[in-house]
């Protein structure tokens, strides 16, 4: 693995310190719930509509609180649930435990940087939330190529450069991050349990440009789909009522899957599904 350990270091142990933060999001009923719950739902319509094997090899990357790989191994795939936070994994454990699912699923730590499976292993593999979060994505993405068997197909979602909720509000635009670093370093000193700096995603892209991405690791772009248009903020506060923000939320990705460009252009996030070319 040749990525930066200091960088690389602290997002981990971000995300393993929030581990219960992830796995609550999901019940929760804000603008930010919503996302997360239509990426992973989504997700699994394109799995269904896949039509693979019952037993097909699978593996999630950054399987969080293992919502989303019991749910395959509900729909009888074989799982191998991943990620470098031991809290993330001890979760996933008791949600396999307690949906009768440990049968079908192995739950290992797995750096996607270096996974330790053999070439071709998997028909299916999934990662939500994770390339926009590590140092080197076209180390990951060799590394997911070449876990999946010729024809097997990849699921993964990423962030774009230009959302709406961030051009809708001047203090998230991402020439004012080093501003936004500073005060809050500055306040961090004068409150050292206020305000600290949380991580940001790393890597950032259209569909458009992770084709080519894909391409050069030697997978097709298949499909795409924009999601997530809040939370909706002002000079970096919420404004909305949560129930007002889903509200909004809800209407927009309804335009949005009704095709229109604009709003396909401007969402946080993409879903994509990709595929290994058969020999």
């Amino acid at each position: 693995m040749t990525a930066h350990p200091t960088r690389q270091g602290r997002l981990d142990a971000h995300f393993g310190t929030e581990a219960t933060f992830w796995k609550d999001l999901y019940a929760g009923h804000d603008v930010l719930a919503m996302i997360h719950g239509y990426r992973r739902d989504l997700a699994l319509r394109w799995v269904d509509r896949l039509r693979l094997p019952v037993r097909s090899s699978t593996l999630e990357v950054g399987c969080g609180a293992g919502l989303l790989s019991v749910a395959l191994a509900s729909r009888g795939h074989d799982v191998d649930a991943t990620d470098t936070s031991e809290a993330m994994l001890d979760m996933t454990r008791q949600s396999a435990n307690r949906e009768g699912q440990t049968a079908r699923m192995r739950v290992s730590a797995a750096d996607v940087h270096a996974l330790p499976f053999p070439d071709e292993r998997f028909r299916l593999v999934v990662g939500l939330g994770v390339l926009p979060w590590i140092d080197e994505p076209e180390a990951a993405l060799s590394e997911l190529g070449r876990v999946l068997v010729p024809g097997g197909h990849l699921i993964v979602s990423i962030n774009n450069r230009s959302p709406l909720h961030v051009m809708a509000d001047p203090v998230r635009l991402p020439m004012l991050a080093p501003l936004r670093d500073a005060v809050r370093q500055r306040l961090t000193a004068i409150r050292p349990d206020s305000l600290a700096p949380r991580p940001r995603p790393i890597g950032f892209a259209r569909p458009a440009e992770f084709a080519d991405r894909l391409k050069s690791h030697g997978l097709d772009l298949i499909s795409s789909q924009g999601f997530g248009y809040g939370p909706f903020t002002l000079l970096g506060r919420q404004f909305l009522p949560d129930r007002l923000g889903v509200g909004l939320e809800r209407r927009l990705q309804s335009r949005a899957e009704r095709g229109d460009r604009w709003l396909a252009a401007v969402a946080s996030q993409y879903l994509v599904l990709a595929r290994r070319p058969a020999h």
